[in-house]
C-alpha cells in the first residue's frame, strides 16, 4: 500500500467530497493526530491512513471502501474513525478548516487540542517533535503552559506522571523553561 503525500491527501479528500456530493451527501470531517499535523503544519510527512471522524460516518466509510476498490494502492480503511475513542469528549471550538468543496469540509484539530493529544500520547520522537512544533505555533515559553492546555482539554490530572516527566525533560532540552 502506498504512503500518502500532502498532494495525494488533498486529491483523495477532494475525490471523496465529489463522490459524496454526487449522492447528495454533505459531510464535515474532523481530522486528528498525524494527518492533522501534515495538513496544518508539516507538509513533508507521508501517512498511510487518515484518522478522522465525521457524520454520517456510515456513508463516509462506504465511499472510502469504494474508493479503495478503485485505487488499488489504498487500504480499504484509508480514512477511518479509529481515533474516536482517543479524542477529548468536548467540542474543539478552535478547529481549523483546511479543505472545503462539494460534499466535504475537512477540519483539523486546533493547535491546542493537537498539543494536548500529542503530549498525552508521547509515543516517541515523532510525537515529541510534534509537541515542539505546536509549542512554537502557540508561542509557548514554559512547560507549565503545556500542562495548563492539557488540563483545559482533558481535565486535571489526566496525564500520567511518567508522560509529564518525559515531555517536560524533552521540551526543556529544546529551550522551554
Amino acid at each position: 500500500m502506498s504512503q500518502l503525500s500532502i498532494e495525494r491527501l488533498h486529491a483523495l479528500l477532494r475525490e471523496l467530497g465529489e463522490r459524496l456530493a454526487m449522492r447528495d451527501i454533505e459531510v464535515d470531517v474532523y481530522v486528528a493526530r498525524g494527518v492533522a499535523m501534515t495538513l496544518a503544519y508539516d507538509r513533508s510527512r507521508f501517512m498511510k491512513d487518515i484518522d478522522a471522524v465525521g457524520v454520517p460516518q456510515d456513508e463516509i466509510d462506504a465511499e472510502v471502501r469504494a474508493m479503495a476498490a478503485d485505487h488499488r494502492d489504498l487500504y480499504p480503511d484509508w480514512l477511518n474513525a479509529r481515533v474516536l475513542p482517543m479524542l477529548p469528549r468536548s467540542v474543539d471550538a478552535g478547529r481549523l478548516q483546511v479543505l472545503g468543496g462539494p460534499g466535504l469540509t475537512v477540519n483539523v484539530a486546533s493547535p491546542k487540542w493537537l498539543l494536548a493529544m500529542k503530549a498525552r500520547a508521547a509515543r516517541g520522537r515523532r510525537d515529541l517533535d510534534d509537541v515542539w512544533v505546536l509549542c512554537q505555533v502557540l508561542g509557548l515559553r514554559t512547560t507549565n503552559e503545556i500542562w495548563t492546555i492539557c488540563d483545559d482539554v482533558w481535565g486535571e490530572e489526566m496525564i500520567r506522571e511518567d508522560v509529564i516527566d518525559l515531555v517536560t525533560v524533552d521540551m526543556q532540552a529544546r529551550g522551554l523553561r
